[in-house]
């Protein structure tokens, strides 16, 4: 299954696409609600035409996802330790200071789905580069979380290629 392994019992699937690469799209679910709060590490930024965007800071960016019901957070990407670059990165990971909650600016709630899409490339291509962990190795992440209080979608709110 082309999503990250830490996030297969948390994600919807919703649609694969298959053709040079691969594009996953889905959405979380946890305790049968999509409802979360998000945590993130980086730099909040605001973008003309693009609205909001997190961009990392330190190298780093962080973004986890707390179910509104149980209390249990997920990580859904970790720029250090996710994607291509952290399957076959070296790099030591280093602790990251407090994670910040992601409110919307246009009702200064906190309670979201949260939308993602995932390119890989083909599992093939993945092993012939020596990664035998394909479901983590995908090469862009985009997380696009809309609000359930008043229905404003940050899309693409993360937006990196992790190859």
């Amino acid at each position: 299954m082309y999503v990250p392994k830490k996030l297969q019992e948390i994600f919807i699937l919703q649609k694969e696409t298959f053709s040079n690469n691969i594009i996953v799209k889905g959405q979380l679910c946890c305790c049968k609600s999509h409802c979360f709060s998000m945590l993130y590490y980086g730099q909040m930024k605001r973008k003309m035409f693009y609205g909001k965007v997190i961009y990392p800071q330190e190298n780093a960016l962080l973004v986890n996802a707390k179910c509104l019901i149980c209390g249990k957070e997920a990580s859904i990407f970790n720029s250090i330790t996710d994607g291509y670059d952290g399957c076959v990165s070296t790099e030591a990971f280093s602790q990251l200071s407090e994670l910040s909650e992601f409110s919307c600016p246009k009702c200064a709630k906190a309670v979201f789905s949260i939308a993602l899409s995932f390119e890989y490339q083909p599992e093939e291509e993945l092993i012939e580069d020596g990664i035998q962990d394909y479901e983590n190795a995908f090469s862009w992440i985009w997380i696009s979380p809309t609000c359930l209080s008043c229905g404003k979608t940050y899309k693409n709110l993360v937006d990196m290629e992790t190859a």
